[in-house]
């Protein structure tokens, strides 16, 4: 297994504007079908066992998403797909998706005060969820949150509430701009007051980790591991210095952005000195990509904290099951 999973980032279209994200860069995804379905093929060749589709909102750029879902299904790749609800036709593309082999659907439930876009999606989420519940056999529903100082000290009751609607509930911690080459998170400025910026405001977040762990350990529905709960724990101080590429499990997963073109990350995407690599060609320049790759990242990248990614490198490293990380149902 070279990879564990792929962040597929469709499109950069999207019809919201949320306070901290600068993926909406408006470019629709290219390549053919039969580049994408090769594509995945070579994913599939290196270990991948997920594709998360995402972008901006991969539910507004359709053309060629149900073949995707179906070759991903063929292949044995648990997807997901990551949208806030708000594209037309909502229920019409999900159902369709659905019977492409789409069985988990993942949906925006932040609220950030003084965002209209962010609490907008939260409206969504859970109608959305109930939905696509009611398609049929699924694999899971998630309802996902960034944790900002506003929010922290209700995770786990959302947690709770969420459990109890058989929705897993996955959160990332609010990340920003720190200078990286495309990165997808807007600058600070702004967001001091939802930074973890404080003694008051990291002790909140240490508490809501530590509430979250008990959760997990009475099975409460929480996609965050405890390896990556104890991770921020453990560096509280500076919880975004964790940095792939200073893992000997490097690279763990790949990001294939809407034009086919393979990164290390969705948050680090500087310009290739080399003639990009894509995803229909990652196999065979494999070994290319990971030399590369990981000189620059160790260099250039200031770290993160994003869940996933850290996870990745557990289930290479073999210290997180993929089943976890899944939440594969008994029965389909």
């Amino acid at each position: 297994m070279k990879i564990t999973k792929a962040e597929i980032l469709w499109t950069r279209q999207c019809n919201l504007s949320c306070s901290y994200c600068s993926m909406a860069s408006g470019e629709k995804h290219q390549g053919t079908i039969e580049q994408w379905q090769k594509g995945f093929e070579n994913l599939s060749a290196l270990g991948c066992g997920f594709a998360a589709f995402y972008g901006a909102e991969p539910l507004i750029d359709f053309d060629g998403l149900p073949e995707a879902m179906r070759t991903c299904a063929d292949l044995d790749i648990d997807t997901t797909v990551i949208t806030s609800g708000f594209a037309q036709r909502f229920k019409e593309k999900v159902s369709i998706l659905h019977e492409h082999g789409l069985h988990s659907l993942s949906m925006s439930y932040d609220v950030v005060s003084g965002d209209a876009s962010v609490t907008a999606k939260h409206k969504k989420c859970l109608p959305g969820l109930e939905f696509f519940k009611s398609l049929g056999p699924y694999r899971d529903t998630a309802a996902i949150a960034t944790v900002t100082a506003e929010n922290v000290l209700e995770v786990t009751r959302n947690i709770e509430f969420l459990t109890q609607n058989d929705i897993w509930f996955f959160f990332d911690i609010i990340h920003f701009d720190r200078g990286q080459t495309g990165s997808k998170c807007k600058g600070k400025q702004g967001l001091k007051q939802l930074s973890f910026n404080t003694e008051e405001k990291r002790s909140n977040l240490i508490q809501m980790l530590e509430e979250v762990l008990v959760l997990k350990k009475k099975g409460y529905l929480c996609h965050s591991s405890e390896i990556y709960l104890s991770w921020i724990k453990r560096n509280i101080e500076d919880i975004y210095s964790w940095n792939c590429a200073d893992q000997d499990s490097f690279p763990a997963w790949v990001t294939v952005n809407y034009d086919g073109v393979v990164y290390p990350c969705d948050d680090f995407q500087p310009r290739y000195a080399i003639e990009p690599i894509y995803v229909w060609d990652l196999e065979k320049r494999w070994k290319e990509f990971c030399e590369y790759w990981k000189p620059i990242v160790q260099a250039g990248c200031p770290g993160c904290c994003w869940n996933t990614h850290i996870d990745a490198h557990a289930i290479k490293e073999g210290k997180l099951l993929f089943s976890d990380y899944v939440h594969r149902k008994e029965k389909m």
